[in-house]
């Protein structure tokens, strides 16, 4: 009874949110290219929830992309920024 109950959350699980699916195929092609995340890359994570932020954060890492300084907890935890680092909510979507 639990397996049956089980393969039904498994493709919930396995979904990923939009933005970080983009996020991580220009981090691939970039590796791929040979490339290096761009100055602002960590802006570009602010603007994402903490659970998104975090699962990038742990891709660039095994990747080999990010190498540079670490996160703080309240970095990691902190609510989304608005454009490109500075302070709001994002736009909602209509």
């Amino acid at each position: 009874m639990l397996v049956p109950a089980l393969l039904l959350v498994w493709p919930m699980q396995q979904a990923v949110a939009p933005d970080l699916q983009g996020y991580r195929q220009r981090a691939e092609t970039l590796l791929l290219d040979g490339g290096t995340l761009p100055p602002d890359y960590r802006g570009e994570l602010r603007d994402m929830s903490p659970a998104d932020r975090i699962e990038a954060i742990i891709f660039l890492r095994r990747a080999g992309l990010m190498t540079g300084r670490p996160w703080t907890i309240s970095d990691l935890l902190a609510p989304p920024t608005g454009v490109q680092g500075k302070p709001g909510m994002p736009e909602a979507a209509e």
